[in-house]
């Protein structure tokens, strides 16, 4: 099980397995979670997207305990050993959150880095993050675009490193879309439930919400 998306996540970084939650139960109530946490979250800004739900639960009373997302641990946690080549005991719960970009929010948008660039190297070990779409994602509601593994093997963080740095420089010129195409950037489109996967080291960025509908997903590092 997961062979073709392992894969696909070890030679370009990423993988996405379709149809990952069903829409039913599960969903909606994902979906109302993220809606109680949203509205009960302070807003800085308009364009504010990032909610916790494990921090939220004190401050909003009608989100469940435990949270819905730590529910799907179980699945996700064997999705990450095989993925990982481990052991499914071992698969850690780093972090969740829920990220939910605003209808016409230009400001949305994530520009290019990696997961796990500001990880401390006394801490570091390789690690994964898994998207569950609570909606569909396009590219007009501020879809992923990866810049995928170039030699088709997991690329170092150093090496991760120089290529952030070279895109933060190229793209304050002409030409960075020819400079993207020559790297084989891909921009994706999810179905509601599928599940996208991120290597913690592949480059990647995500695209402002120009539609009339919140865009959601459940952001999850194990």
């Amino acid at each position: 099980m997961y062979e073709k998306e392992k894969a696909d996540f070890l030679r370009k970084g990423y993988a996405i397995v379709p149809n990952f939650l069903d829409v039913g139960e599960d969903m909606e109530q994902l979906r109302g979670e993220c809606s109680h946490v949203v509205a009960g979250a302070p807003h800085h800004s308009v364009d504010s997207c990032i909610y916790e739900p494990r921090r939220a639960i004190e401050e909003v009373p009608l989100c469940e305990r435990p949270t819905c997302v730590q529910r799907l641990v179980g699945r996700l946690a064997q999705v990450a050993a095989v993925l990982l080549e481990g052991r499914v005991e071992d698969v850690l719960l780093l972090h969740e959150q829920y990220i939910a970009k605003p209808p016409h929010s230009p400001k949305s948008a994530f520009s290019w880095h990696f997961d796990s660039e500001n990880v401390a190297d006394t801490v570091y070990t390789p690690y994964a993050s898994f998207w569950v779409c609570l909606d569909d994602v396009k590219h007009e509601n501020g879809t992923l675009q990866f810049l995928p593994f170039s030699e088709g093997h997991r690329m170092s963080r150093e090496q991760a490193t120089a290529l952030l740095s070279s895109i933060m420089v190229k793209q304050e010129y002409e030409g960075f879309d020819e400079y993207l195409s020559e790297h084989e950037a891909e921009t994706i489109s999810a179905g509601t439930g599928s599940l996208v996967i991120l290597s913690d080291t592949v480059l990647h960025r995500s695209f402002p919400n120009k539609s009339a509908r919140f865009r959601r997903y459940v952001h999850v590092y194990k």
